[in-house]
């Protein structure tokens, strides 16, 4: 299994086109090689509920590295962001079974990317925080 860690030199927390809940970690800005990409709908219809949408999204450094679901857990520290898999989704990523990703950002958008993330990750038990 491996581990994909990057560092991210761009991260943004809120979506540009405002449709959903977003937290976004890039390697640079231009072209990113490797990014990870959060998110969760503002609201969830039926279909949502039935097609098992009704949840958090994410992708991983291309559209076919994602799905809703499958993180086994995220640990957030004030200088990192550590997203590990469920095994069904290590499979659909190739054998990744955790991203590491470190950032810096000052305090006022790190309290931003932990609203967000307790926002798109609410009611499912995988995201733990932590200030140090």
């Amino acid at each position: 299994m491996t581990v994909l860690a990057f560092e991210a030199s761009k991260i943004a927390t809120v979506d540009p086109d405002g449709h959903c809940h977003l937290v976004g970690f890039a390697s640079n800005s231009a072209d990113p090689q490797n990014y990870l990409m959060l998110q969760r709908s503002f609201s969830h219809d039926e279909r949502d509920w039935t097609s098992g949408q009704d949840t958090y999204y994410f992708e991983l450094s291309q559209h076919d590295h994602a799905r809703y679901g499958g993180i086994a857990a995220l640990h957030l520290s004030r200088k990192q962001i550590e997203v590990s898999f469920e095994p069904e989704t290590i499979k659909l990523l190739g054998g990744i079974a955790q991203v590491v990703v470190t950032f810096s950002v000052p305090d006022s958008e790190y309290v931003a990317l932990s609203q967000e993330l307790q926002t798109i990750f609410a009611g499912t038990g995988r995201l733990v925080a932590s200030n140090a």
